[in-house]
């Protein structure tokens, strides 16, 4: 097996254990009515979306002109 193949099946497990504990969360931010805690959270979550995003087009960025000089 290539390490490409090894990489791709040890980083879904990690992918499932994240996404599980989201839900149980928000599962149970909604059950206890904590619809407050509930907004702030998404709502920093939204930003550091969006920081994540603007940084891996800014590196892609940087690489593609590094490649044409």
């Amino acid at each position: 097996m290539g390490q490409v193949e090894m990489r791709k099946r040890r980083s879904r497990r990690p992918t499932y254990i994240w996404t599980l504990s989201g839900l149980a969360s928000v599962s149970a931010l909604i059950y206890w009515e904590q619809t407050a805690l509930l907004f702030v959270l998404s709502t920093f979550a939204i930003c550091v979306l969006l920081i994540l995003v603007a940084f891996a087009d800014l590196e892609g960025r940087d690489k593609e002109l590094h490649r044409g000089a």
